[in-house]
């Protein structure tokens, strides 16, 4: 049992470390030409992967943007965030008041 049973939990570790290098990658990506303009190949590109590694993750582009969404606001990747909201693909009452004060707070510095 002790070999199959590591085996089994170094796969679930390399698949949650490629799946977290492609979310990276894809905020990298974000904050280079704007969360609406991200694409699988550009992510693909940055994370060394191939862009069926991304949908066999993913599946779709939607659960993709959604992961990097959660990982963005638990991060408070503020930039990211503000473009998501725009975007609608975020809605301002989900967020942490806290949140939403730093969000404030970013935009009122930004002008």
């Amino acid at each position: 049992m002790g070999k199959k049973g590591c085996g089994k939990y170094k796969r679930l570790a390399d698949t949650t470390l490629r799946k977290q290098k492609i979310i990276d990658a894809a905020v990298e990506l974000a904050d280079k030409v704007g969360f609406s303009n991200i694409t699988r190949d550009g992510i693909a590109n940055i994370a060394n992967v191939s862009a069926g590694l991304i949908n066999f993750h993913f599946d779709s582009m939607v659960k993709l943007r959604k992961e990097i969404i959660r990982y963005v606001v638990e991060k408070e990747v503020l930039a990211i965030i503000i473009q998501a909201i725009g975007q609608g693909e975020l809605k301002t009452e989900k967020l942490p008041p806290a949140l939403k004060k730093k969000i404030a707070d970013y935009l009122s510095n930004q002008t």
